[in-house]
């Protein structure tokens, strides 16, 4: 009797948590996070990206190179620097880049009013573009659209 009470106690305990929906990942939620939190959750979220970005290139080097016969180094490594380049293996590169700096820079982010609504992912991704360089044009237009989507 008492294991299947504690069974049924373990069952209505885990319904009950796989039924509650995730906190919207945006300024409100980032800002109830500890210091150490952010720098876990930014950490998480950069070593996945990390590891897809891998997973994009492999993808990508394999389909470039696949059922061609004698192939050399040299066709291995344009087809790499050609997957390298794509948009999709570009998104997903969040490397070369200090966890503190993600952290820093999503918190300035979300100060302004007009992005509190804006996703969390979408938020490191333009702090990402912004520390890597991207045009201020480029980061505007970039901007605005994460507004228009995130406010409507």
């Amino acid at each position: 009797m008492r294991k299947t009470g504690m069974m049924l106690l373990l069952v209505a305990l885990s319904a009950t948590a796989g039924g509650q929906e995730s906190p919207t990942q945006n300024a409100y939620w980032w800002g109830g996070l500890s210091q150490g939190d952010k720098l876990m959750f930014v950490w998480g979220y950069v070593t996945a990206m990390g590891s897809a970005r891998l997973s994009t290139q492999l993808h990508c080097d394999s389909d470039m190179t696949k059922g061609k016969a004698n192939l050399k180094e040299q066709d291995y490594q344009a087809a790499k620097e050609i997957c390298d380049a794509s948009n999709e293996v570009k998104e997903q590169d969040f490397g070369g880049v200090r966890l503190g700096q993600f952290v820093d820079g999503v918190n300035e982010f979300y100060k302004d009013y007009r992005n509190k609504n804006i996703d969390f992912g979408l938020a490191l991704k333009y702090v990402r573009d912004e520390l890597k360089g991207a045009t201020p044009e480029k980061l505007k237009s970039d901007l605005t659209f994460l507004r228009s989507i995130a406010n409507n």
